[in-house]
């Protein structure tokens, strides 16, 4: 009897660490959180919640977003709404938005002997989480630069030198899911 309730209660702890999905409820400990913010990402009027979340001991970090979350305490055993594994890597990582319901997510290396900074402009549209928005700058051993696109209008331009003249470039103009979006897909509109 007394083994029957040791057991269930050791039963009932693990239960409660390892949560509804199975996985440590400490994946989302403050350590592992690079930034977060609270936004209408789906401007549905309900504040929604994206974080930065460093993926294991890579240097690279996955994006979460809970809609309808608001700035209260997350419950660890509940699934992202969306998840982007690996959305970026580099030293320094961060997340804003722009006051419209766009996630704004940087990410690149300052103070390397190639520096480099990339922008994602991340927009909720008819239902669908897409990139919007591509802006890399460069400061590198061969050159400076810039390259930016618009997803949504399909235009956009690249740069060389401090005061360069903009060539423009044409990309396909629907938007690029955020769930199959990968750093070469964007390079290599930004490629001439």
């Amino acid at each position: 009897m007394t083994f029957t309730i040791k057991a269930a209660v050791l039963y009932t702890l693990i239960a409660t660490i390892m949560g509804p999905t199975g996985a440590l409820a400490d994946d989302l400990s403050p350590s592992k959180v690079v930034a977060e913010i609270t936004l209408d990402i789906d401007r549905d009027g309900k504040m929604d919640r994206a974080m930065l979340v460093r993926n294991g001991e890579s240097a690279s970090v996955d994006l979460y977003i809970y809609l309808g979350t608001g700035d209260g305490p997350i419950d660890v055993s509940r699934k992202p709404t969306i998840l982007k594994k690996n959305i970026a890597s580099g030293a320094a990582a961060a997340i804003d938005g722009d006051g419209d319901g766009s996630l704004i997510l940087s990410y690149g290396c300052g103070g390397c002997s190639n520096d480099s900074e990339t922008k994602l402009r991340i927009v909720y549209r008819s239902g669908k989480v897409l990139i919007g928005r591509y802006t890399l700058d460069w400061d590198t051993r061969s050159g400076i630069g810039r390259c930016d696109i618009n997803f949504l209008t399909g235009k956009g331009f690249v740069t060389h030198g401090l005061v360069g003249s903009e060539t423009r470039i044409k990309v396909r103009s629907s938007p690029i899911a955020l769930s199959v979006w990968s750093e070469d897909l964007t390079q290599k509109a930004c490629t001439f």
